[in-house]
């Protein structure tokens, strides 16, 4: 009993632990595509500095313009479009097909871009990869896949996608 749970316990470990640190910001950027956008997957897209940014520079208020997003029906309109090229109950899927670990000069470019637009020390940044990610979508009728290239970087113990994808939705 005991020395089964812990072999459970231990391979559990193991298996979540593989799960590479940014899967949960692919998942959220997977949702965005799908169109299932709430405030809170939107913000955390990217960091706070970013959004202080956006508020003051073009005076962007997050919470307004995702209330305004959903009340005009873009986020529906998505659907309705996927809906209509694959059909209905379409999922939306990633596969990460390739990943370099971002070497020292190419980490160092985005931390001089990080630090001197949203003032995001050098620091808090701690890792990045670039990935080749294939994205599918799959539906009753039809099913569609492209690739993309996206860089990940993990700030203060966070991935985003670099730059920083919430901008692709303002």
């Amino acid at each position: 009993g005991v020395v089964l749970v812990l072999v459970v316990l231990i391979v559990l470990g193991a298996v979540l632990g593989s799960v590479k640190g940014y899967e949960k910001t692919l998942k959220n950027y997977t949702k965005m595509l799908k169109g299932d956008v709430t405030y809170e997957s939107i913000e955390a897209m990217a960091p706070e500095a970013y959004w202080d940014y956006m508020e003051e520079e073009y005076e962007l208020d997050l919470k307004e313009q995702v209330e305004e997003l959903l009340e005009e029906d873009y986020l529906e309109e998505m659907k309705e479009e996927l809906e209509d090229d694959c059909g209905k109950n379409f999922r939306v899927s990633y596969k990460v097909t390739d990943e370099d670990e971002l070497d020292k000069d190419d980490l160092n470019d985005i931390l001089d871009s990080l630090k001197e637009k949203y003032d995001i020390s050098k620091k808090s940044v701690t890792k990045g990869y670039e990935l080749e990610v294939e994205f599918s979508i799959k539906g009753s009728e039809d099913e569609d896949s492209n690739e993309m290239d996206l860089t990940v970087i993990k700030i203060d113990g966070k991935w985003y996608i670099y730059p920083f994808a919430a901008g692709n939705l303002f």
